[in-house]
Order: structure tokens, then sequence, then C-alpha cells
């Protein structure tokens, strides 16, 4: 049931920079520019070398809700910068937690929308509430109105873990997080692919996850995006081209998902050998077991694909789940020990 007695939302936005000086006053500028006003922002630079760090102090001077995080830690990486802000906006004591990156344009509507969600949302679940993104160019040209329909992107409401583990369909820079799921998710493992795609693991294996389909974030390509926006086009040509070839290299990207299920698989357990958790965390468990032991051994190819079809775990476009089958089927002799190998390191 949803709480009628709750307090006003005050996110805390979490933003970790990295050589942002020619983005990230424009993207601090557009928080200013929201119809929420109630927020405040950590910020912490993962060792730039340009004029970020300054910049930041300077923005800070002039907003007092910017905090900038200074932790003598140096480069982490996004993964362990952004877990480093979320754990301490955890410790601050946030409710709700939006992450930020440095490049983009935030239309003003987004923190007033994604708190309006909020308050239809049950209070007692851990939740992460996404949304779609339009596609801009360094000018904030307009590429693609909406990036899940550039990408052959779709929401998973029913069975999300089961996409999760093969691919990620939450964009950090969208994502919106309770505290529950933070107290359930972290410290981000070093093993994960990148912080977002954990925390949505996290939210699919035992929270939820909901989706807002306007597009609230102006998603900024340019030269020196650590991730960007592949078009769904690009993505398969990449892809399908790769398996139909039969490279014989082993298959990094896929070995990164078998990595980052088993840490999820080693947290899940350990939540649950404290009592923490519920009913959904069984299950989920159970079911990653289930998909890791066609890993942990060598199952067969045809077995494993066969088992992975029956299970629901897909990549969300036909192409690209074809693909993903068909590297697992010509895989070279040597994969399925790297894939062992793999599970086995993360779940250590």
């Amino acid at each position: 049931m949803v709480s009628s007695t709750r307090s006003p939302v005050i996110p805390t936005l979490v933003l970790s920079s990295y050589q942002g000086a020619a983005f990230v006053v424009e993207q601090l500028a557009s928080l200013r520019e929201q119809t929420h006003q109630a927020w405040r922002l950590l910020v912490r630079d993962d060792g730039s070398q340009d004029d970020t760090p300054a910049l930041l102090r300077q923005e800070a001077l002039r907003d007092e809700r910017i905090v900038v995080v200074e932790d003598g830690l140096g480069r982490l990486g996004p993964a362990r910068s952004y877990s480093r802000l979320l754990e301490r906006a955890l410790d601050e004591g946030a409710d709700w937690v939006a992450l930020c990156d440095q490049d983009d344009w935030w239309l003003p509507q987004k923190l007033g929308r994604l708190v309006e969600r909020v308050e239809e949302l049950d209070s007692e679940a851990s939740w992460l509430l996404h949304s779609d993104l339009s596609v801009v160019g360094p000018d904030l040209e307009l590429r693609h109105r909406s990036l899940f329909a550039s990408m052959g992107l779709r929401h998973e409401a029913e069975h999300a873990l089961q996409v999760l583990l093969v691919q990620n369909f939450v964009t950090g820079c969208s994502a919106f997080v309770s505290r529950g799921l933070l107290e359930a998710a972290l410290p981000v493992p070093a093993s994960c692919v990148m912080h977002d795609w954990w925390l949505a693991l996290c939210a699919a294996a035992e929270g939820r996850i909901a989706f807002e389909s306007e597009p609230l974030v102006l998603y900024r390509q340019h030269a020196g995006n650590a991730l960007g926006a592949r078009s769904l086009v690009d993505s398969v040509k990449n892809s399908a081209g790769r398996a139909i070839s039969r490279r014989r290299s082993s298959p990094q990207e896929f070995l990164a998902t078998l990595r980052q299920a088993a840490a999820l698989e080693r947290h899940l357990m350990s939540r649950s050998e404290r009592g923490q958790g519920g009913s959904r965390l069984a299950e989920s468990l159970a079911f990653l077991a289930g998909y890791l032991d066609l890993f942990r051994t060598d199952s067969g190819r045809l077995r494993r694909v066969v088992s992975l079809q029956r299970w629901g775990v897909k990549r969300q476009s036909l192409l690209l789940d074809a693909s993903l089958k068909l590297r697992l089927l010509t895989w070279s002799n040597q994969d399925p020990s790297l894939a062992a190998a793999a599970v086995s390191e993360a779940s250590a």
C-alpha cells in the first residue's frame, strides 16, 4: 500500500566527474533550472587533470546545495567512484538518490516528474525508477528523441533479471533509487560491469524497477563519452558480425556478464545468510544458481543455449539475442574453461 504520510522528497544527487571541464558547468546549470528545487548534490572528481576540480569548487561556492567530496583517493574509475558517492549519500541519510553524469543536460521537469512518481510507489519496496532519454550531439542538437527507440531497448516489468543478466536497459543518468535499494546493493563490487547495471540487477533480484517513458535527460554524445549510445543497427552489425565470422578470441563481453552474475549470487547469499531479503531474494538465488551452473562446468553448447532460451535469458533485440546464442554455440574449446574460471573468480 502507498503511504499517505510521507515526508517531502529532497533528493540527493551524485555526480562523479573526470576530465569534464567542457560540459560540467552546463550540467550544473541544468540542475539549477529544475522545477523541483529542493535537492543537494554530492560531486566527486575522479582524478581529473583538466580544470574540472577548480570549476567544481567555484560552483560549490556559488550554490550551497553543491558539496564537493574530497577524499584523497584519486582515480577510482566510474563504478568505484559512484559507489563511494552512493555510500556517502546513504551514510548521510538520503531517502532517494538520483545519479547524474557530468556531460548531460537535465530537462527542467526531470526531478519534479520523478518525485511525482515516487508518490505513486509502494514505500515498503526497494525501488529503481528510470526514464527514457533523448540523444543529442555535443551542442545539444537532437539526434534521437528516444534512446530506447534508437537502440531497440524496452523496459522489462516482469522478467527484468533474465534480461539484465546479459544486457542492461537502465541508463545511470536517468536512475532514481530508493534508500532501501542502496542498503541492498552497496557496496558496488569490483567485478561489476558498471554501477548502474549493478543497481538494476539488485533491484530486479529483490526490489522493483519502474519506468517513466517521457525522456527526461538530454544524453550528450561526444568523443569523450565513457559509454555512448550506439544505435541498434550498429550494435547488431558489430555483435552479429563477430559471431558469424566465428572469431576464436575469448568472448570478453559475455565473460564480464558472468563475473557480474556470480558477484550478484555471492552478494545475495551473504544477505540471505544475514536474514535480509525475502522470498524474492530466495527465488532469484535459485535462478542464478541454475544459470551459473551452466557455466561452472562444460554442460554442452546446445544444452546451454536451449536452457537460456527456456528460462527467458535473452537480449531484447531478436538479432542481438541470436548473435549471443550463436556465439555460445560456436565457442572455441577453451571458452568453457574461461567461463568456469570467470564464475569461480567472482564467486570467491
